[in-house]
């Protein structure tokens, strides 16, 4: 192989590094696409049974379980910061 097609296959890999993305399984894939639109559900107050509902009309079928879970294992994950005092005199 010679030093040309060594970065052209390195340039090629980095291409499909950039893009990829890890597929999404199991009963979640269905929800993915509207993440945001679930949580901005959520965040004005639908409940899991309503949100399915919803998605329901827009022929997304899931169960209320399924949602639920949604919500419960995708959302955004606080992070704990510790804030510092400044000092005082």
């Amino acid at each position: 192989m010679s030093e040309t097609n060594i970065d052209e296959v390195k340039k090629q890999l980095n291409e499909i590094i950039a893009a990829y993305e890890k597929p999404v399984r199991g009963k979640f894939a269905a929800l993915m696409p509207f993440k945001k639109e679930i949580f901005t559900l959520k965040e004005r107050g639908a409940t899991a049974a309503e949100i399915t509902a919803i998605m329901t009309k827009c022929k997304v079928t899931v169960s209320k379980d399924t949602v639920q879970r949604f919500l419960h294992d995708m959302k955004p994950k606080k992070r704990n910061r510790v804030a510092s005092k400044a000092p005082t005199k």
